[in-house]
C-alpha cells in the first residue's frame, strides 16, 4: 500500500472506512502509516478513535494517551480519553481530564456536562455552586441530543429551579423536532379487530438491573384475557445470565430486541405491531435512542413510568404514572403530561428471596454494638444538606455507625470520608460496602442495620423498597420534587406514615430518638414485618391490577377522539 503523505488526507481514507463499517481497513491504513506519525498527536487519537469503533477499549486508552504525552493539550485526546474512562466508572480519573479541556475550551458541551456528572457520580460536596453554574452555561451552548439527555437526568441531584428543568425538556423537544418529523398530536386510537390491548414496554434494562428487578413480576401479572404483552429492548445485555433477565424474558407475549435498529425501523417496528400503549420505562437514563422512538409516535398513546422518578416533559407522552404524594393535584400545571394517578403507589414492586448466608455483621466491618444507620443508595443522591443532617444525627447517638454504597468507585469512599472527617466525624463511624451481585444475600444484609436514612433531593427507590422489602424501616423527608416524594409514597403502602418527617428537624429528632431508644425501632420492625404481607406496596397483583385499569382509562379516551386529561381528578 502507498504512503499516506498528508495527515488530512489519512483522516478522510480512515473516516470512509469507518463509515462504511470496515474499521479494520481503517486500522490496515493506520498501521501502514504509524512509522511516519509515531510522533503526531492527532495521528494516535486518529488511531484510538479507530480501536474504539472496533471495541478494542483498552487498546484505544493506549492511543489515547500516547496522543496526550506528545501533546498534553491536545483537546481532542482529553475529552475523547474522558468520554472512555467515564463510561467505565473511572470518575476521578475522567474529571481531571474534563478539567483540563475545560482550561483549553471553557465552552466543550462534553466536559461540562461530562464533568458535572462525575463529581456526582463520586458524590464530590465540596462546590455545588460550581456544578449548577456549569448546567446554565452548557444549556447556553444549544448542546447534542445525548448531552441534552445527560443533563435532564442529572438536572434534578443539583435540586436545581423548576425553570432550568423546564429549559432542558424545551431544548430536548426542539432538538428532536429539528431531526424528526413528529406527527400531529394528539392521535386518536383506531379500533381493533382484537380484543385486547396490546401493552408495548421499552427499556435497555430487562434484566438484573433495578428497573427489571422491581418489574420482574409484573409482565407475567397481567391479565391476558384483557391484555398482550410486548417487551421491546433497546440493550442485548450481553453477559447478563440472570434470573431476572430470563424470568421478564419468559413472561411475556413477545420479546424483541430493537437495540440494532435505526429509529425509523424500531417505529415501524412497533407501528406494525399494532401497539395500542407504549410505556417508556427508562427515560433519560443513560444513552438512548428510546426517547426519539417516541418522537414518531409509533402508538397512538404513549406513557412515561418508573424509570427515573418525575417526567419527561415533552409532548410526544401523554401520560407519566403517578399517585396523590408524588404528583398531588395541585401541580399538574407543572407538567406537560397529563398524569393518571394509581390509587396507593405509583411504584411496582417485587418478592425477592432472601438468604442470611455470611450475614455477620463482622463479614462488613459494622460493630457488633452499635446503632447502624443504613444509606444504601446512588452515592449521587447524597448531597452536602443531607450529609451535614447525617453527621448532626451520628454525633448525637454515641456509638452509632452510618453504612452507606461504595457504588462502582472508591472516590465515593474518599469523598464523603473527608467530608465526615470536617465535621468531626471519625473514620470507624463510616462503614462501606460494595455491590452484592447475589440479590438474596443483598437484601439479607439489611438485618444487620436498625434504620434505613432516606436522601433529600432526590429519595432511593429500588434501594428503599429493598430495605422495607428485608424488614428494614425507613426514615424520610419529603420536598418539593416528584423525585422527592417516592419514599413517603412507599411508606404509606406499607402503614408506616409515622415514618415521613415534615421537616429537616424532625428527621433529625426521629433518627436520634430511635438511635438512643433501640426498642423504638424494634415496634416499628414488628410492624413493617407485619404489614408488608397486608399493606399494597407488596401486592403486585392489586397493582397491576390498578396499571391496567389506568391504560383502559387511557385507551378509551383515546379512542373517542379526546386528548389525554389526568386522572383521577
Amino acid at each position: 500500500m502507498n504512503e499516506v503523505v498528508d495527515l488530512n488526507v489519512l483522516l478522510q481514507k480512515t473516516n470512509e472506512f469507518i463509515s462504511s463499517g470496515a474499521p479494520h481497513l481503517a486500522l490496515e491504513i493506520l498501521n501502514n502509516a504509524q512509522p511516519q506519525y509515531k510522533n503526531n498527536s492527532r495521528f494516535w487519537v486518529l488511531m484510538a478513535m479507530t480501536l474504539d469503533r472496533m471495541g478494542l477499549p483498552d487498546q484505544a486508552v493506549e492511543g489515547y494517551n500516547k496522543a496526550l504525552s506528545i501533546d498534553p493539550n491536545n483537546f481532542q485526546a482529553l475529552v475523547l480519553l474522558g468520554q472512555r474512562l467515564h463510561g467505565t466508572h473511572c470518575q476521578t480519573e475522567s474529571r481531571a481530564l474534563f478539567e483540563r479541556a475545560l482550561l483549553i475550551n471553557p465552552d466543550s458541551e462534553e466536559a461540562l456536562i461530562l464533568s458535572v456528572a462525575g463529581a456526582l457520580f463520586t458524590a464530590d460536596l465540596s462546590d455545588r455552586n460550581r456544578l449548577i453554574e456549569r448546567v446554565k452555561r452548557f444549556i447556553d451552548l444549544k448542546p447534542k441530543l445525548l448531552y441534552l439527555i445527560k443533563a435532564a437526568y442529572w438536572v434534578p441531584f443539583l435540586d436545581i429551579d423548576y425553570d432550568l428543568e423546564r429549559q432542558i425538556w424545551a431544548t430536548i423537544e426542539k432538538t428532536i423536532m429539528q431531526q424528526t418529523k413528529i406527527p400531529a398530536w394528539p392521535i386518536p386510537a383506531r379500533k381493533r379487530m382484537r380484543s385486547k390491548l396490546r401493552i408495548g414496554y421499552t427499556s435497555p434494562n430487562f434484566g438484573d438491573h433495578a428497573v427489571g428487578q422491581v418489574t420482574r413480576s409484573l409482565y407475567g401479572t397481567h391479565d391476558r384475557e384483557r391484555f398482550e404483552i410486548y417487551l421491546y429492548s433497546t440493550n442485548p445485555r450481553v453477559g447478563d445470565n440472570s434470573e431476572c433477565k430470563s424470568v421478564i424474558g419468559q413472561s411475556c407475549d413477545k420479546y424483541i430486541d430493537i437495540s440494532g435498529m435505526e429509529i425509523t425501523s424500531a417505529q415501524a417496528k412497533i407501528t406494525e405491531d399494532e401497539i395500542d400503549i407504549l410505556v417508556d420505562i427508562n427515560g433519560y437514563m443513560g444513552a438512548t435512542n428510546i426517547i426519539e422512538i417516541f418522537a414518531g409516535r409509533p402508538a397512538p398513546v404513549q406513557v412515561y413510568w418508573l424509570g427515573h422518578a418525575g417526567a419527561l416533559g415533552l409532548p410526544f407522552y401523554d401520560y407519566i404514572i403517578g399517585d396523590n404524594t408524588v404528583t398531588p393535584p395541585e401541580e399538574d400545571n407543572l407538567y406537560v403530561e397529563s398524569i393518571a394517578r394509581l390509587p396507593n403507589t405509583f411504584h411496582c414492586t417485587d418478592k425477592h428471596e432472601i438468604s442470611y448466608e455470611h450475614c455477620h455483621r463482622s463479614n462488613f466491618g459494622l460493630d457488633e454494638e452499635a446503632f447502624v444507620f443504613c444509606a444504601f443508595c446512588n452515592p449521587a443522591k447524597i448531597d452536602p444538606a443531607v450529609f451535614l443532617v447525617w453527621m448532626q444525627i451520628l454525633k448525637a447517638v454515641p456509638r452509632s455507625q452510618l453504612w452507606l454504597s461504595q457504588g462502582k468507585n472508591p472516590a465515593v469512599e474518599i469523598n464523603l470520608r473527608r467530608f465526615a472527617e470536617n465535621q468531626g466525624i471519625g473514620k470507624s463511624r463510616l462503614v462501606f460496602s460494595g455491590r452484592i451481585q447475589d440479590k438474596r444475600r443483598h437484601l439479607g444484609r439489611h438485618r444487620l442495620a436498625d434504620l434505613f436514612l432516606d436522601t433529600f433531593t432526590v429519595n432511593a427507590s429500588t434501594m428503599a423498597i429493598d430495605a422495607l422489602w428485608a424488614g428494614l424501616p425507613v426514615l424520610t423527608r419529603p420536598g418539593r420534587h416528584f423525585c422527592s416524594r417516592n419514599c413517603t409514597s412507599f411508606l404509606k403502602a406499607v402503614g408506616l406514615e409515622d415514618m415521613v418527617c415534615g421537616t429537616t428537624e424532625e428527621y433529625i429528632s426521629r433518627a436520634v430518638y430511635f438511635g438512643t431508644n433501640p426498642d423504638a425501632i424494634t415496634v416499628v420492625k414488628n410492624r413493617l414485618r407485619e404489614n408488608r404481607e397486608s399493606y399494597p406496596l407488596f401486592n403486585i397483583e392489586d397493582f397491576t391490577l390498578h396499571l391496567e385499569n389506568a391504560y383502559q382509562t387511557m385507551w378509551e379516551r383515546s379512542l373517542s377522539g379526546k386528548p389525554p386529561k389526568s386522572f383521577p381528578s
